[in-house]
């Protein structure tokens, strides 16, 4: 049968299968429905910045390669974001917090003990006995008190020292030490236009040398500890004149000399400085910068530092130099650390909280005060001694920061510090200890070795050594030697981790064929770092045993905020990295473009002619 021809009709049956089938119509006479009727939609109205926004993607949607290292940027800079927030979280969070355990060491002369600021020298001899028994009571081991140039040499070569003496005869039996302020020079060291100030710089700084000398001379051991000056940074403590850290600088370098050639072994504390002076004066930290920058770093021994908490609790954590808060304590420890002064320690000479206007209420200061020397105990191995409040005998000290009411009864904030020092007497804080050390108790015979770190020897068996300590380890140095003997050793009555057990204790041997050398041990680690341990230390065996220095380590708090963040940075970092790397072989053609036609790997087959033979008509 052969196909169709074109122009012949088509059969009735399949005419119709051939024709396009139409939609029927509404029958005759029905109505029309209605058109439906509605609010015209308004236009869209687009915004030049929308308008070049979507120009400038148009061609980037049509290419992949621009999408890819569009999407490599934004995750990159999402990785750096994250990045970014770890470093402002460990900055916020660990700003000036150490380990304790970071050379060279910082080494405080006189430990940690609680401490005031006091003006005694007019108090009767009654008033004077019952403010040392209050000092005595709250734990009170350092005093800060004025030595007043003035006072004590009137004229030149005139010297009167009854009020002093009597400050010593009732603070020394209470085992109370001073550190003497010696400041506010006599108007006839002064120049002409200086004198009617409070206090100025002395014409000659060697009249300045030559009364420290004299008093250094004069107290001898009774007095340790000596500032130079008081405030230079307030122009009313400078006769009427803004301070030239240069001129602070070379007085600095008199008065301690003066002080080691009349008092030797007694240490130099370098002046406080005015947190906020008036505007054109040189700030604390500017002070301290200049103070370096004029050599005179080998002019003292300890930093002093003045640390108001203004209205914020010890755990504020937001640090500025405008900020008045206990953190930025913080800020002379990154000055000194940028003048490469590791060693040297910080007291806060002037620290607390003040009542009245703008102030906190007795019981927060009493409560941020020991705030406060929980959080240096804990976190700032640098910083030593700190001076609360002031213990003067009347109502306006009372208000602001006394530590004594005007009746001469313990404020709440004296009352607290009674508390912490009786719960801290004896405890180690974080950082460097030598063997001499106040916190550290010998019982049996041992010997000094007067090696200027506090080593101690004993060859008593059962001789011991105790220190208790808040920190999460503990390393302590031992010597090793051929005539070394067995060390016993327990962590709060348990035996010493890692070591061999023998009679509940841990047993280390220290003989040594070698030479005798100390060594540090980490003797224990882990520890709770907010609890108090006890580690004792004993001779097991005949032999010697020789203890160190010993330095209380604690690890770095809040570290998980900070390792999350950097996890998610470097996660983010690595992804957009690799995209950037991919494309990067795309575009070189080290790799295939997904838009390319696929090989085809199948083999073709070869044309066959058409076999089939052709239909007859």
């Amino acid at each position: 049968m052969q196909g169709q021809r074109r122009g012949q009709p088509l059969p009735p049956g399949r005419a119709d299968s051939h024709r396009r089938a139409r939609p029927a119509g509404p029958a005759p006479g029905a109505p029309r429905p209605a058109r439906a009727r509605g609010r015209r939609a308004k236009p869209v109205t687009v915004g030049p910045v929308t308008r070049w926004v979507a120009a400038t993607l148009a061609p980037v949607a049509t290419r992949p390669e621009a999408i890819r290292a569009l999407r490599a940027v934004a995750i990159g800079l999402a990785g750096l974001f994250l990045l970014a927030s770890a470093a402002l979280a460990d900055r916020y969070l660990h700003r000036g917090i150490e380990r304790g355990d970071e050379r060279p060491y910082v080494v405080h002369p006189a430990g940690r003990p609680p401490a005031a600021n006091v003006d005694l020298l007019d108090l009767s001899a009654a008033q004077l006995d019952a403010a040392a028994a209050a000092l005595q009571a709250a734990g009170i081991r350092i005093v800060r008190q004025s030595f007043a140039w003035s006072e004590i040499e009137p004229g030149p070569g005139q010297y009167v020292w009854d009020r002093h003496d009597a400050l010593l005869d009732a603070l020394e039996p209470r085992g109370i030490a001073v550190l003497a302020v010696l400041h506010r020079s006599p108007d006839w060291a002064r120049a002409g236009a200086a004198r009617g100030f409070p206090d100025a710089p002395p014409a000659d700084n060697a009249a300045y040398a030559a009364f420290v000398e004299r008093t250094g001379r004069h107290f001898g051991p009774r007095v340790r500890y000596y500032q130079i000056w008081d405030l230079p940074n307030l122009p009313d403590r400078w006769g009427g004149a803004a301070v030239d850290p240069a001129d602070y600088a070379a007085l600095l370098a008199q008065g301690a000399n003066a002080v080691r050639q009349g008092a030797p072994g007694a240490a130099v504390v370098l002046a406080e400085f005015a947190p906020a002076p008036p505007d054109g004066v040189v700030t604390d930290l500017d002070l301290l910068d200049g103070v370096y920058r004029a050599g005179a770093a080998a002019f003292f021994d300890i930093v002093a530092a003045r640390v108001d908490g203004g209205d914020h609790a010890p755990t504020d954590r937001l640090v500025g130099a405008d900020r008045q808060n206990l953190g930025r304590a913080t800020l002379f420890r990154d000055r000194m650390l940028r003048w490469n002064d590791q060693a040297t320690p910080i007291w806060a000479t002037r620290y607390g909280w003040r009542t009245g206007d703008g102030g906190v209420s007795p019981a927060e200061q009493a409560r941020f005060a020991v705030g406060g020397l929980r959080r240096a105990a804990a976190e700032w191995p640098w910083m030593g001694t700190m001076f609360a409040g002031d213990l003067v005998p009347n109502a306006a000290a009372a208000e602001s920061g006394n530590v004594l009411l005007p009746d001469g009864q313990p404020a709440p904030l004296l009352a607290a510090l009674g508390d912490h020092a009786q719960e801290t007497a004896g405890v180690a804080g974080v950082g460097y200890l030598p063997g001499s050390a106040p916190t550290v108790t010998y019982e049996g015979g041992w010997v000094n070795q007067d090696l200027g770190e506090g080593f101690r020897t004993t060859t008593e068996v059962g001789a011991v050594a105790t220190l208790r300590f808040r920190g999460s380890g503990l390393i302590a140095t031992l010597r090793f030697g051929p005539q070394a003997g067995i060390l016993a050793g327990t962590i709060d009555g348990e035996p010493l981790p890692g070591q061999t057990v023998e009679n509940g204790t841990g047993r280390l041997d220290l003989e040594s064929s070698l030479q005798a050398r100390d060594i540090p041990i980490r003797l224990v680690d882990g520890l709770d770092p907010d609890a108090i341990h006890e580690l004792r230390l004993s001779l097991a065996a005949p032999g010697e045993l020789t203890v160190g220095p010993l330095i209380v380590v604690r690890e770095i708090p809040f570290l998980w905020p900070v390792a999350t963040l950097a996890a998610g940075a470097a996660l983010l970092l690595f992804v957009a990295v690799r995209e950037g790397a991919y494309l990067v072989a795309r575009l070189a053609g080290h790799l295939r473009d997904d838009r390319a036609p696929a090989l085809d790997l199948r083999p073709s087959l070869p044309h066959l002619p058409d076999w089939r033979p052709s239909r007859r008509a």
